[in-house]
């Protein structure tokens, strides 16, 4: 049997407040810049520790995962793909904004389209202590399989993230407020 650990970050996104202006007119003029970027996930084919999935200020960086370990051969793979990740966006607030608390959306795209696929055919296959000349058959043979699986898994992981309500390839911005005028130390 052969085992393919598939790892999903689902729903990651960032923003950082890249510049805030305010003049002498505080309600007229106050513009709060936020750099935003959205991604409906990250997927992974590796592994990775417990502890480093309970960690969400660490970007996930799963290594290899073993798939076949036999007597003749062990086979090994890793792989990473972003589904439906934007460019960044800078959004702006404006002192009327940040009172009523509006909110902007960074939509990247509306589909997982070939992402899950991609994933499939991107992914890097090690096989060690082979028969002598099957490391080629062996890899590619794994490499079609795992891209069978995921093509299989690909509507599947649509339905699962619209259930869980999460908006393909989008984040929700607002800024909550903007001292201009009063300089103050943040530590």
């Amino acid at each position: 049997p052969m085992t393919i650990p598939l790892i999903a970050d689902v729903g990651y996104g960032s923003a950082t407040v890249s510049n805030i202006s305010c003049g002498s007119d505080i309600l007229d003029t106050t513009d709060v810049a936020v750099g935003a970027q959205a991604g409906a996930a990250h997927l992974y084919i590796g592994s990775v520790s417990p502890s480093e999935l309970t960690d969400f200020l660490t970007p996930l960086a799963p290594q290899a995962a073993q798939l076949i370990d036999t007597s003749l051969t062990q086979v090994d793979a890793a792989g990473q793909e972003d589904i439906a990740q934007s460019g960044e966006q800078t959004l702006h607030f404006s002192e009327s904004d940040i009172t009523a608390g509006t909110v902007r959306t960074v939509d990247g795209t509306s589909s997982l389209g070939n992402s899950v696929s991609q994933l499939g055919s991107g992914v890097s296959v090690i096989v060690v202590n082979a028969p002598p000349g099957s490391n080629a058959i062996i890899a590619s043979l794994v490499q079609t399989e795992i891209s069978s699986v995921l093509a299989t898994l690909e509507p599947i992981l649509s339905q699962i993230l619209a259930s869980l309500g999460i908006k393909v390839g989008a984040i929700d911005v607002r800024a909550t407020a903007a001292r201009c005028g009063i300089p103050a130390l943040v530590m």
